[in-house]
């Protein structure tokens, strides 16, 4: 695993996995910011200092990694991080705590592969046999949504305003979307509640923070960008080669490279600017 810097490019740092790592999760609480890496070539997680790519934890997860998510818990005592690590493999999906201690592993069937967990009470995995099923986070209980024979699935992405769930569907040339679920729903809502026809196969979906568009790295060497509220494709950009995967961010920082450099110019703006508030307070009284 490489970090780069987003503003230039450049390496920042890099970590040696086993495994052909091709999964990322990232834990940004302030108590624990870290990455989390797999891959279905090992039967581990590495858990990653993102300041300098240090592997502090290795999670053994008994086989192949197929999906691997972050779920966003409450804070629990100062000082501790009660989030869990989700991770699907041939037997189920099974929960860790941040410290690697394994939880409890929740049976799906069709093995499962790619997850997604919004904010909210459910996560989203995929199966291998062509299903999609939800979880209820607290009491673990699975539901169903779709299955289709023979159905296969790229990664995931949510939309953060509404809580909808996009999934490419690769069969069928098209992005479904999702109605998000509550605990206790019933009956289940008809799935999918909008579908984008895309005329070729989509690899992965990325949903920007604020709701607003989508892009769907498409096969062939183009990126589909949609317009979320207005629902409707608005742009294929030619990008090249065979795109397997994409994601969305905040702009990368006005200065600063390396996540030191950035924290350290984050703090002396902030003491500029706080300098510069104090002076349009005292040289008016100096003056007058």
């Amino acid at each position: 695993v490489t970090m780069l810097a987003a503003r230039t490019g450049a390496s920042i740092c890099s970590a040696n996995l086993p495994g052909q790592p091709a999964l990322l999760a990232f834990d940004p609480t302030p108590n624990a910011n870290m990455l989390y890496a797999a891959g279905n070539g090992a039967a581990s997680v590495s858990a990653i200092d993102p300041a300098n790519c240090t592997i502090k934890h290795t999670f053994q997860t008994g086989s192949p990694v197929y999906g691997l998510a972050v779920v966003a818990l409450s804070s629990g005592a100062a000082g501790n991080n009660s989030n869990q690590i989700w991770v699907t493999n041939t037997a189920g999906v099974t929960i860790f705590d941040a410290t690697g201690k394994q939880l409890v592993t929740i049976p799906v069937q069709g093995g499962p592969q790619y997850l997604s967990i919004p904010q909210g009470t459910m996560a989203y995995v995929t199966t291998r046999q062509g299903g999609i099923d939800a979880i209820d986070i607290g009491s673990h209980k699975v539901f169903q949504l779709i299955l289709i024979s023979g159905g296969k699935y790229g990664p995931m992405d949510y939309d953060a305003i509404t809580g909808d769930v996009y999934v490419p569907d690769q069969q069928h040339n098209q992005l479904i979307v999702l109605t998000p679920l509550s605990s206790g729903s019933n009956p289940l809502p008809p799935e999918p509640n909008h579908i984008y026809n895309l005329g070729v196969a989509p690899e992965s979906v990325a949903i920007t923070s604020d709701g607003q568009l989508g892009f769907v790295a498409l096969r062939g060497g183009n990126v589909a960008m949609i317009d979320v509220p207005g629902k409707q494709i608005v742009n294929t950009i030619f990008v090249g080669g065979n795109p397997h995967f994409i994601i969305t961010g905040l702009y990368p920082p006005v200065v600063g490279t390396t996540p030191q450099q950035a924290a350290t110019w984050s703090t002396v703006i902030s003491i500029l600017a706080y300098v510069f508030v104090i002076a349009l307070f005292i040289v008016p009284i100096l003056i007058f």
